[in-house]
């Protein structure tokens, strides 16, 4: 009776740990810091005005190209914050997770460069390709936003998922793919929920863009995706032991593996 108690306790502490909590704490903030920044820089980047022949007139406005290139740049600007905002602070928790301020600043600097960089660059590859194909395939609209989202939102969860693992001292491959992995599915499921959710919460934010034209719905992307991929890494992410030591700030961390 007493071994089944410890045990049950052993396992109970490793499913409330530190790393899990913070993790899924790391997700939630990312999601507002990423809105922020999002709502900040929303449409700063206009679209290019062309002179455009019309009955006899030159009339001069943004065509519906130079619009398309106008909103992957948007795109491409509020994806890098949503990006590094999730790798900052997933690498950032990971470190606190070990009471480590080496660690926290690895992760977060790593995930922050890494996520921004990585989803800001897919944007402007995945948003035109997007683009060109609802146009010659309008039926698959939906679909193909999902894609898209799904494409763009997931590398940034791999980056947050691989930015944890950093941070809490993991450097083994497996534990990078398995955290990145972890991180890329979060972030899918979000995609999903927002995709299905966002068509009927807010049929006219246009939530089929690469950026919904209402606040509440952008809010409800990024949260949805941080939560998710917060709570992905606290399920699926390996943990530091339980008989482990706390890593000090002042030492570098070795391989808790």
């Amino acid at each position: 009776m007493g071994d089944e108690l410890r045990q049950s306790c052993r396992s109970r502490g490793t499913r409330f740990s530190p790393a899990r909590l913070l993790s899924a704490m790391g997700g939630l903030i990312a999601g507002l810091l990423a809105f922020g920044f999002g709502e900040a820089v929303y449409q700063t980047i206009p679209a290019e005005s062309k002179e455009i022949p019309t009955m006899g007139q030159v009339v001069v406005a943004a065509t519906a190209a130079t619009q398309d290139v106008a909103e992957s740049k948007n795109a491409a600007l509020a994806f890098a914050g949503l990006g590094g905002a999730l790798g900052l602070m997933l690498g950032i928790m990971g470190g606190l997770s070990r009471r480590s301020i080496l660690l926290a600043a690895t992760g977060g600097t790593a995930g922050l460069v890494l996520g921004a960089g990585i989803a800001g660059g897919a944007t402007l590859v995945v948003v035109p390709i997007f683009f060109a194909a609802r146009s010659a395939y309008p039926d698959a609209e939906f679909l193909l936003a999902m894609a898209m989202h799904g494409i763009v939102w997931g590398l940034g969860g791999a980056v947050a998922g691989l930015a944890f693992a950093i941070g809490i001292g993991r450097r083994d491959a497996r534990s990078l793919v398995a955290s990145a992995l972890a991180g890329l599915m979060g972030a899918v499921t979000g995609t999903v929920a927002f995709d299905l959710i966002g068509a009927v919460a807010f049929p006219l934010a246009e939530t089929g863009e690469p950026l919904s034209t209402t606040a509440a719905s952008r809010l409800a992307a990024r949260m949805l995706v941080g939560i998710a991929i917060g709570g992905a890494l606290a399920l699926g992410m390996p943990t530091p032991r339980t008989n482990e030591s706390p890593i000090r700030s002042d030492v570098p961390a070795s391989d808790p593996t």
